[in-house]
């Protein structure tokens, strides 16, 4: 997965993948599945906490790009920013839901810790909110990394891999990915900072 020249040879194949995907191919998806799945599952079970919904949120995830492909906006973002972004989405649905299935299956709240709950509720949502609005706005600005920093950034972040992890599957030195790490996060934070 490392990058020659500039060239980000991961996200070149996501675009061919969807591509094709797009054009109603099966195996593209197989394909992006077997790329991408590791990634995908490691960002929903960071918000499912549970392995088993984790790979139920996964499964869902490619289903709905097989669903969606048509509705990638490449002006948005790179293919994986618009993969994790449903990810995301569906982990925190799956969440609430079961939340939600647990709430009801609970004795009934006295009519003011009810509303003391509610209002405890909306507090959370609104904090997820936040977060998620953080979250897609870094995102987002990934793109304007250079593919060596973006790429440590993914693997670390999204792959949940350790450093000594990404500099045995990038092939470069432990040192070179901890620099590398730590600039990349400085370069965001600076690129956040600036859309406050």
């Amino acid at each position: 997965m490392s990058t020659n020249g500039g060239f980000d040879f991961a996200a070149h194949l996501d675009g061919v993948l969807l591509g094709r995907i797009q054009a109603g191919d099966q195996s593209g998806l197989s394909a992006l599945y077997d790329s991408r799945a590791r990634l995908i599952f490691s960002v929903v079970l960071n918000i499912v906490r549970n392995n088993d919904d984790a790979q139920e949120v996964t499964q869902a995830v490619f289903l709905r790009i097989w669903e969606k492909a048509q509705s990638f906006d490449p002006q948005k973002g790179s293919v994986l920013a618009w993969i994790v972004t449903i990810a995301r989405r569906l982990a925190i649905d799956r969440t609430r839901s079961k939340h939600h299935r647990a709430q009801k299956d609970s004795v009934e709240l006295e009519p003011n810790s009810r509303d003391e709950a509610m209002q405890s509720g909306a507090g959370k949502e609104s904090e997820q909110l936040a977060l998620g609005i953080v979250v897609e706005r870094a995102l987002n600005r990934l793109e304007s990394l250079n593919s060596d920093h973006r790429e440590v950034i993914e693997l670390a972040y999204y792959g949940g891999l350790s450093h000594s992890e990404i500099a045995e599957q990038i092939e470069k030195p432990l040192g070179t990915v901890k620099s590398r790490l730590r600039a990349a996060i400085s370069h965001l934070r600076d690129l956040m900072g600036a859309d406050a």
